[in-house]
């Protein structure tokens, strides 16, 4: 066996869920039975490693068919075929998240080829990867011996499915934040807050209005404030901070990023605020596939902020 070798990492851009996930019609080719030989191959020795199965994607084998055909017109180019049979793929309506392009030229009927593919290192790893769930196979000959293209991937909606699946119950997202303000409050000596739900309201609002309208910052692009927001929802703020953040897919992990933000740390350690509320926003607007958080505190009017000990310098009366 005489394996030729290349693969790739593609960050992609992002579709839609329905059109990433449609299925375009096989290939012309009378590859058909040895592309699902190859599937169930591949795929019976993932589920001994208790791996879930790849799916034989009709669009993906067209693609590796065409690299197929490449090669064997031109040769291998390792460094920047995956990149670009990635970028053929989302121009054709698969968008993926990582793709890799493994080549195998071997004789031999498909058990044949699998075993001995097994033993190169490149096929190896992208068949053990647990986050890849779709393949292609192209099919050709090089030098009267038949030359295979695997193309191995994942596609931006079933990643983002996966990752959000524990988000979708914000009053559970609320509670783990609210918490894990709370402990780090207590932790440097701090008074707890108290869940406000205006003051979820508000983070609501302001999450949904940057995932409907694709933009991300404290101020929506007419200029309302979190402030301004808060007294829209009908609370009464004597303070008002907000934190933001998009990209984490979990409480811990957001909260991980803000207190390691000293703006953010001073919102959730902030001795003003008396009150919280949250919200997160999921879904897919012109910048992608977004996960928004918003979380703001505030101190309503008929409240006064705490007294704090202030130290003095030393000599000073």
């Amino acid at each position: 066996m005489n394996p030729l070798r290349t693969r790739t990492a593609a960050a992609a851009a992002i579709l839609s869920a329905a059109a990433a996930l449609a299925r375009p019609a096989a290939p012309e080719d009378d590859f058909g039975a040895v592309r699902t030989a190859f599937l169930e191959g591949i795929n019976g020795g993932r589920a001994e490693k208790g791996l879930p199965p790849f799916r034989l994607v009709p669009l993906l084998s067209r693609i590796a068919q065409d690299r197929a055909a490449a090669v064997v017109r031109e040769g291998a180019h390792p460094e920047e075929s995956a990149h670009a049979d990635s970028a053929a793929a989302s121009s054709k309506g698969y968008e993926a998240r990582a793709l890799s392009e493994v080549l195998v030229q071997a004789d031999g009927d498909v058990e044949t080829v699998l075993r001995g593919a097994a033993l190169d290192t490149a096929f190896a790893e992208e068949v053990r990867r647990s986050d890849l769930r779709d393949l292609g196979v192209g099919v050709s000959r090089l030098d009267d011996i038949p030359l295979y293209v695997f193309l191995f991937a994942r596609a931006w909606p079933d990643f983002f499915a996966d990752k959000t699946v524990e988000l979708s119950n914000l009053e559970t997202i609320r509670a783990a934040l609210l918490a894990r303000v709370n402990l780090e409050r207590v932790a440097a000596g701090l008074q707890t807050v108290r869940p406000q739900p205006l003051l979820d309201e508000t983070a609501w609002r302001h999450a949904r209005d940057m995932l409907a309208r694709s933009y991300y910052g404290h101020d929506s692009p007419e200029g309302t404030t979190a402030l301004d927001r808060s007294k829209r929802a009908g609370y009464k703020p004597r303070y008002i901070g907000e934190n933001i953040a998009r990209g984490q897919y979990s409480p811990q992990e957001v909260m991980d990023g803000w207190m390691g933000s000293d703006l953010h740390r001073e919102h959730i350690l902030g001795n003003l605020f008396s009150e919280t509320g949250s919200a997160v926003a999921i879904g897919k607007n012109a910048n992608g596939y977004q996960v928004l958080w918003v979380q703001v505190f505030g101190r309503p009017r008929d409240l006064l902020p705490a007294r704090r000990n202030r130290m003095e310098s030393p000599g000073k009366t």
